[in-house]
């Protein structure tokens, strides 16, 4: 078994977050897959969020990505706000959604503005 201090903990977080070192340019879709998910209730939050972790990462080429390629999909999420996902896991997520039925899912798609099916 190997032992980690806490330092050793938080900078392999860090890391795994993209927060320490930037990806390349090249890869928003490939961080939201490897972070599952990009909290994006508010779209300037996912943009701070992606800018951070994305080396010179552009409103203009996140926008591309979701409304032009097509890459990334806008849904709900697992914490019941809306997140960004890679479009090819939609199936995948939307199964794991699937499995946590809510009370109020119903009224929490509404009120997101989401169909129910």
């Amino acid at each position: 078994m190997q032992s980690l201090t806490w330092n050793e903990v938080r900078a392999h977080r860090l890391a795994r977050q993209f927060l320490h070192s930037p990806a390349p340019r090249m890869s928003v879709v490939e961080v939201v897959r490897n972070v599952c998910g990009i909290h994006a209730q508010v779209m300037p939050s996912a943009e701070l969020s992606l800018g951070l972790r994305v080396e010179g990462l552009t409103r203009h080429q996140l926008a591309t990505e979701l409304w032009e390629r097509r890459s990334l999909v806008k849904t709900y999420g697992v914490r019941g706000t809306v997140h960004l996902l890679p479009s090819d896991e939609l199936a995948l997520w939307l199964a794991a959604f699937r499995a946590n039925s809510r009370r109020n899912d119903g009224r929490r798609l509404e009120y997101l503005g989401l169909p129910s099916r």
